[in-house]
């Protein structure tokens, strides 16, 4: 997210707070879009069995407000367009609704339309409609989880404003309203507290010093700061088709350590692994179902999987229960969990980037100061396996381009770092070499396959082969 866009969220995200009517509110909305999508019109309109305007902006005029009763849209499209423009199903964000289309104006010029459409538990909502904005404004919107955030808060303050207004208009039905009312601002007013702590989530998931810590916030601030009762982190690995643990929860609340429990992923129920492996959703519950803790079944409840992703490839899930508290799951909180979903990937990919340039620049260093060519070898042989946790390792050499091939430094079977240069082969047929012969300085990669040491079957999984050349 560029700097300007990130400092006028804040200043926007202030100003909300500090409203005192929807006038104003809608206001600061509109001046927030202005400045970061520069569109030539904003419309603020009402869902309902027709649009309604509640505020409108032409570029560089000031806004004109309905106040709290919206007037018959006058614009100089179709209306129906418009509505098309709202009812589409498809989204160009999945951080927020956000529907596009073209339409053509009296003049027969075509113009880009495009509907940011806020709502919550299925009910009416706001439909806030630009044209012509800056389309490469719109790219961040799409892919930014924090600007969806601040319009969803902008969306709640709205109602806030709006129920208050109604349940002084209809003081007939006060005592009925009244209950309502109170239930749905309250759940308002914690679903915009709660964006607000994302964002402070978000900041020291960044500030962590490495993945491991990134891991532990990440587990211990669902709790703390959101107040869910158990969290747990699990990593996927696609190309063993397994997970793994990072930091859980135990019986009693506390967090766990738990980096040492791997599972096939052919375990889990089947809803979960067709929504892993084949949906973009961020987000499944399952009610009624055993939750477990170290593999035995402790209780009964809701389980949620928050479901990290980088683009296509899966990352994990973080899973949440109830054990502790069974309290139900709250339908903003499904909002709230596809919103941390983002900001949690975001900061794995980036923390995993930097993660991967400091081991880079580490290696170089200590690869520079070796004076032989064995010992360049037997140093990658370690970094390798301290660095990247690498089971076992070996570097071979050739000096006959791939005829033979002569042993540095490899790994026996306990794990431990042993010198091989007496173990010299000719190259037979290898699927995996033959790869990698093709396509060098390129890993190639089997997933189930026979593991050797010294010629000699020692096991079974996954091996993998890179050819490096000098020229």
């Amino acid at each position: 997210m560029n700097t300007f866009a990130l400092n006028q969220a804040s200043i926007t995200q202030n100003h909300f707070l500090a409203c005192q009517d929807a006038k104003g509110l809608v206001t600061q909305a509109s001046h927030f879009l202005s400045l970061t999508l520069q569109p030539e019109e904003i419309l603020f309109c009402i869902d309902g069995d027709k649009l309604q305007c509640l505020a409108r902006q032409d570029l560089g005029k000031p806004i004109i407000h309905s106040e709290l009763a919206p007037t018959a849209l006058h614009t100089h499209i179709n209306h129906g367009k418009l509505w098309q423009l709202a009812k589409q199903k498809t989204s160009l964000s999945i951080h927020l609704p956000i529907t596009q289309t073209k339409i053509r104006n009296g003049a027969k010029k075509l113009e880009q339309w495009y509907c940011l459409k806020l709502q919550m538990f299925n009910k009416p909502g706001i439909f806030v409609f630009l044209k012509n904005p800056k389309q490469e404004e719109i790219d961040l919107w799409r892919q930014e989880p924090l600007l969806a955030s601040l319009m969803l808060q902008f969306f709640h303050l709205l109602q806030q404003f709006r129920l208050n207004q109604e349940h002084k208009i209809t003081l007939s039905k006060r005592d009925k309203l009244q209950a309502l009312n109170l239930q749905d601002i309250h759940l308002q007013q914690e679903f915009s507290s709660k964006t607000l702590m994302l964002h402070k989530m978000t900041q020291e998931l960044i500030a962590a010093q490495n993945l491991d810590e990134l891991y532990k916030i990440a587990v211990e601030s669902l709790r703390e700061v959101l107040g869910f009762d158990r969290t747990c982190l699990i990593l996927a690995d696609a190309a063993q088709h397994t997970m793994h643990t990072t930091y859980g929860t135990d019986v009693q609340g506390n967090t766990n350590d738990e980096y040492d429990h791997i599972y096939d992923m052919e375990t889990l129920e089947p809803p979960m692994q067709h929504i892993l492996q084949h949906t973009n959703e961020l987000l499944y519950v399952a009610e009624n179902t055993p939750l477990y803790c170290s593999g035995q079944v402790v209780g009964i409840g809701w389980n949620a999987s928050v479901i990290l992703r980088d683009g296509d490839n899966l990352i994990g899930w973080v899973a949440i229960d109830n054990l502790l508290k069974n309290r139900p799951l709250l339908s903003y909180e499904h909002e709230l969990l596809m919103l941390y979903s983002g900001m949690l990937s975001n900061a794995i990919i980036q923390k995993r980037e930097e993660s991967a340039l400091k081991i880079l620049h580490d290696s170089l260093i200590q690869l520079s100061h070796q004076e032989t060519e064995l010992d360049i070898c037997r140093v990658a042989v370690n970094l390798a396996r301290e660095k990247l946790n690498i089971d076992r390792l070996a570097v071979f050499l050739s000096y006959d381009n791939g005829q033979t091939i002569q042993g540095t430094f490899g790994t026996n079977i306990n794990g431990e770092v042993t010198d091989e240069t007496d173990y010299k082969i000719t190259l037979h047929e290898n699927a995996l070499l033959e790869i990698a012969i093709e396509a060098p300085h390129k890993l190639s990669f089997e997933a189930s396959t026979p593991l050797h040491y010294r010629g000699k079957v020692v096991g079974y999984g996954w091996n993998a082969a890179m050819l490096l050349r000098n020229q």
